[in-house]
């Protein structure tokens, strides 16, 4: 589950009237930082560094400093912004053992604050809470700096300092973690680029918050996860009584010449998941090449246009065709002419099925965006961020500042099901649901891996069980363990494309067991 930091601040609360108090919660939450750190690493007789502020989240910090002391590491706290300030972290900071762990004041002290960040095994960041925005000033900035060109491992407690609960922005320096211990559950800003980038591995720890205190809090924010599908209850059990029919009916326009693979891993990769009926409809040259790799699909030959894309004269037949269909996969290897604009603008009018646009379709709908005004059917859209960019007229480094928000933004002006691609793909349901994908590795980025996730949405688009946004949310999670597994066999670097749909039985093998 993912919060917001006022949602983490009410389960906190209700905590607190359900029994416990704010100083046990600051305890709890010490103490399974502490734990998470003793599991992880060996830290008996290590210099270990703990930055605090004059917060909880400083509070946090005394406790993780008396139990690791406790465990044999040898203890230093840095104080950057002075003596703590509330009720709690200044009880906890009366409980630290000063004959077993030095504390030096950074502003006071720099000299000896510096040396012991750059003698330090490990540097603990506890400096600022969730609840931090803007930019580092003063005393903890060159605390930062100092900390970020040490070569310990670098730890940050809920969230690197500097860095926003609620965002994705990056406003300044802020504390380059390799592990961030998240408390109670994930804020947005781990899941949200760039900031989620400078948190390094991220890992939740249970800091005692009851199921009761959940009651009310409502969060559109969440992972895709083998135990969410579990509870979707995807993948559906497939009917004993059942035929091709049952399981839909899919049309991949896809394919121009020269780019006929695109078109054959869309069509192999939704075969491969289930889809009752495959029907390619592409230009007639790509055939010749495609037959012998999926003899189970129907295909259509289109004539060519002298551009060598689809024809205009073959618009008529491929709307009947997409009548007949129980979704349309629209733009893999399409490339761009004045027919296929046409093609789209009809398609978006006419079709009342779901309709999935990748790659090249997205590109012409970015000329039109209005069109999605005019939609009949469900639209799927599946960008990555240099795609992304041109739907909404900004940079990619805009895209990139804050995927999230750019997702929410433009679903809210166009109620589409939202893909985007990147690290941690962004899948956006109009249902109100942002999901975060936790599978997937850099190996899969290279030519070819979206036009195999677009043929395994487009699958599940059409078969029973499946909500368009659970289709989007169902492939991207299994595309993404399908990544891993061709990765584990082949390495990042030699994994191609093509090995996703071969992996996707011991995907699905695995979801399944």
């Amino acid at each position: 589950m993912v919060v917001t930091v006022e949602q983490m601040k009410r389960l906190e609360k209700k905590t607190v009237e359900l029994g416990s108090s704010y100083l046990q919660l600051m305890e709890q939450a010490g103490s399974a930082a502490a734990n998470l750190l003793v599991e992880r690493y060996f830290l008996i007789g290590k210099q270990v560094v703990i930055l605090t502020g004059s917060g909880n989240n400083g509070g946090d910090g005394y406790v993780i400093a008396r139990k690791l002391m406790q465990r044999g590491a040898q203890v230093t706290v840095v104080l950057c912004k002075g003596t703590p300030s509330t009720q709690e972290s200044q009880e906890n900071f009366r409980r630290l053992d000063r004959s077993e762990i030095r504390v030096l004041d950074a502003e006071k002290q720099p000299n000896l604050s510096y040396q012991a960040l750059r003698e330090g095994d490990f540097l603990v960041d506890c400096i600022f809470g969730t609840g931090f925005h803007g930019a580092v000033r003063g005393t903890a900035l060159e605390v930062l700096n100092q900390a970020n060109r040490c070569g310990g491992v670098k730890v940050a407690v809920d969230l690197p300092s500097g860095l926003s609960g609620d965002s994705g922005e990056v406003a300044g320096e802020f504390f380059h973690a390799d592990l961030t211990i998240a408390l109670g559950e994930k804020k947005p800003v781990h899941v949200t680029m760039p900031a989620a980038g400078g948190c390094g591995e991220i890992v939740t720890v249970d800091i005692g918050i009851p199921k009761a205190a959940y009651e009310g809090i409502e969060t559109h924010h969440g992972q895709l996860t083998k135990e969410l599908f579990a509870r979707l209850g995807l993948p559906p059990v497939r009917e004993a009584e059942s035929n091709k029919g049952t399981y839909g009916k899919l049309l991949l326009i896809c394919g121009s010449v020269g780019m006929g693979g695109a078109a054959l891993m869309a069509t192999r990769a939704a075969l491969r998941c289930g889809a009752g009926l495959v029907k390619l409809a592409t230009v007639e040259q790509n055939l010749f090449a495609a037959y012998p790799h999926f003899p189970e699909a129907v295909t259509i030959p289109l004539k060519a246009g002298e551009d060598g894309t689809i024809s205009k004269a073959e618009i008529p037949r491929l709307l009947a065709e997409a009548k007949n269909a129980a979704a349309v996969v629209f733009g893999c290897g399409l490339n761009q002419s004045p027919a296929l604009e046409e093609l789209l603008r009809q398609l978006l009018e006419h079709c009342t099925a779901p309709l999935l646009i990748d790659a090249d379709g997205i590109n012409l709908l970015a000329k039109h965006i209005e069109w999605l005004n005019h939609r009949r059917g469900p639209v799927i859209l599946t960008p990555h961020p240099g795609e992304m960019a041109r739907l909404c007229g900004k940079t990619i480094a805009q895209i990139q500042q804050d995927r999230e928000q750019t997702a929410l933004s433009f679903v809210r002006e166009y109620p589409v099901v939202l893909v985007l691609k990147g690290h941690k793909t962004l899948v956006y349901d109009p249902a109100g649901w942002l999901w975060e994908n936790t599978t997937g590795n850099p190996g899969m980025a290279r030519g070819g891996s979206g036009d195999v996730l677009a043929g395994m949405i487009g699958s599940f688009l059409v078969q029973p069980g499946y909500t368009p946004g659970q289709a989007a949310a169902f492939g991207v999670y299994l595309h993404g363990l399908a990544g891993d597994l061709a990765a584990a066999k082949y390495s990042q670097y030699a994994m191609l494309p093509t090995d996703l749909i071969e992996a996707l039985p011991e995907a699905f093998l695995s979801i399944l067991s």
